[in-house]
Order: structure tokens, then C-alpha cells, then sequence
């Protein structure tokens, strides 16, 4: 049965369904969601900062996920680069699970990429990245992002809402020679 309200339709209440967050499935609590980008200043040409390994991940709730929310971060994906703001490639996310009303809580461990002139090497560790995405009354958004190397400043990140998704963060770093 449907009901027709300003030209919308609406269910009655034996046919309300859960809301999908792709037209392929359920409800993945994809809702509480954050996706990592950098803007890349004083870089030399073929260096940036990557997620090297699956030591390098430390999540209290969510999953991490490249580009589509509903295929999970694997071991394979790595050594994955945080690519420029400016750039077309996939976006490293973090996201909630299905039906977890919780949302996304972690750190990542970022690593130097590109030394010597070698595009596809890890180097040290040089950022930090922890964030906070909860649902609804465990609501309060955050992100930390700290340099753990002097070459590596981070001079801003973007500001984040109070609750709901923290969207995209774009991490302004700029190396220091």
C-alpha cells in the first residue's frame, strides 16, 4: 500500500524497510565515515607518506576501506600511499560495520614513501593520524594528526563537525629538508 504526500511516496508501517546505503544492500553503517587525503607542499617529486602494513592500523570500531565503503582494507592493498588532495586515486576511508550503531574510532601510523628515488620504499614512521566518528549519543568528533619526525610539519588539517560524518580531511604537510 502506498500513501502519496506532495507527490512522494511513503510506506505504511508493515512495508518500512531499513535505509541502504547502496542500492545493493543493507544498511552497512556506512553513516559514521571519514576519508584521508594530503596536500602535499615542499615535496620532492615521487615522495609522499603511505599506510605500510596492518601493524600500522590500530582500531578500537570500523573498518577501513579504498574509495567503496563496502570492500574492507586487506593485507594485499599494502603498502597503500595517502594520495594528494589534487589526485583521481582511490581515497583511503574508515567507515562503521554492519549494523553497529557505534561508527569508526582509530589510529594509523603513516611511513615515509619514495626515499631515494625508489617510488614504491617505506621508510620511518612520520605521522600519526587518530580519529574519533561515533554514532549518534557517543558523538563527539575528533581528529589528531602529529608529526613524529622532524622533516615532516603538519600546518593544518581540516575542521571537523561536532557529530555525524567527519568527511573529508585533508592533511596540509609539508617537508622540511
Amino acid at each position: 500500500m502506498e500513501i502519496k504526500m506532495g507527490g512522494a511516496a511513503m510506506q505504511t508501517d508493515h512495508e518500512i524497510k531499513a535505509p541502504a546505503d547502496s542500492a545493493d544492500g543493507p544498511d552497512q553503517g556506512h553513516n559514521q565515515w571519514v576519508e584521508f587525503c594530503v596536500d602535499y607542499k615542499n615535496f620532492p617529486y615521487d615522495q609522499g607518506v603511505a599506510l605500510g602494513s596492518m601493524e600500522d592500523i590500530h582500531l578500537e570500531c570500523g573498518k577501513l576501506y579504498i574509495t567503496n565503503k563496502d570492500i574492507e582494507l586487506r593485507e594485499s592493498d599494502l603498502p597503500r600511499p595517502l594520495y594528494s588532495v589534487h589526485s583521481s586515486a582511490g581515497v583511503l576511508g574508515a567507515c562503521g560495520r554492519y549494523c553497529a550503531a557505534v561508527g569508526t574510532q582509530g589510529t594509523i601510523i603513516l611511513h615515509e614513501q619514495g626515499q631515494l628515488g625508489f617510488p614504491d620504499t617505506l621508510g620511518r614512521p612520520v605521522l600519526t593520524v587518530t580519529w574519533q566518528c561515533l554514532w549518534r549519543s557517543y558523538a563527539c568528533n575528533s581528529i589528531t594528526v602529529n608529526s613524529i619526525d622532524e622533516h615532516y610539519e603538519v600546518t593544518s588539517v581540516t575542521p571537523v563537525p561536532t557529530d555525524g560524518p567527519l568527511g573529508r580531511i585533508v592533511i596540509t604537510l609539508t617537508y622540511i629538508p
